[in-house]
């Protein structure tokens, strides 16, 4: 009876470790794919892209409401913007599908970054291995999340790495940006993504 007790209780831990014990199905949680950061005086803004998995995948129902493909929070802290989603919004909030986190220029003066950092190491589910970038307008550069492409985080992941190994460009990230933080208490250069005036998606390295 003990070793039944005993193995039964390992699949329980093991399960858990790999839902992150959250204990929360699949369909009941949001999973975006980019993430937009901005700090002006008052407030930080995070914008989350989510996917559009009905043009994706060809199952779209007219008529159907269907997914917001960017969701906006503001707040005097991160932890403020955190509790506002969890207020308002019935998903569990998955960070675990994020490729690619896009810094507004506010963000680099002094003490907003730390606050940033701080709020995502708190995030369990969030890679260390995505793409970092900087923009001068996050709501420009996240407007192409579910009109010009299905998935923003996607699309610029592609561009780094759907290429012979020879041409991928080599990006900035978080585990990158957190070393040197940690070791010089900066914020390190990271690349430049931008809309030009035609619509088109351009990256600076």
């Amino acid at each position: 009876m003990r070793k039944k007790i005993t193995l039964s209780f390992l699949i329980f831990i093991l399960g858990c470790l790999l839902v992150g014990c959250t204990g929360v199905e699949p369909e009941k949680r949001l999973y975006p794919q980019a993430i937009a950061v901005e700090r002006n005086q008052e407030e930080y803004a995070v914008l989350f892209g989510m996917p559009n998995m009905e043009g994706t995948t060809g199952q779209e129902k007219s008529g159907e409401q269907t997914q917001k493909s960017v969701l906006e929070f503001s707040g005097r802290n991160m932890k403020e913007i955190q509790t506002l989603y969890n207020q308002t919004q019935e998903k569990y909030l998955d960070l675990g599908h994020v490729n690619v986190l896009i810094l507004g220029s506010g963000i680099r003066q002094m003490g907003y970054w730390e606050q940033v950092t701080a709020f995502f190491k708190n995030q369990p589910t969030l890679g260390e291995d995505i793409y970092v970038f900087q923009t001068e307008d996050i709501h420009q550069v996240m407007e192409y999340n579910g009109t010009k492409t299905d998935s923003l985080g996607d699309y610029i992941k592609g561009i780094y790495e759907n290429r012979p190994y020879a041409q991928q460009r080599q990006g900035v990230t978080l585990r990158q940006v957190y070393k040197v933080w940690y070791e010089t208490g900066e914020l390190c250069q990271l690349p430049v993504i931008s809309v030009l005036s035609d619509g088109t998606l351009q990256i600076h390295d």
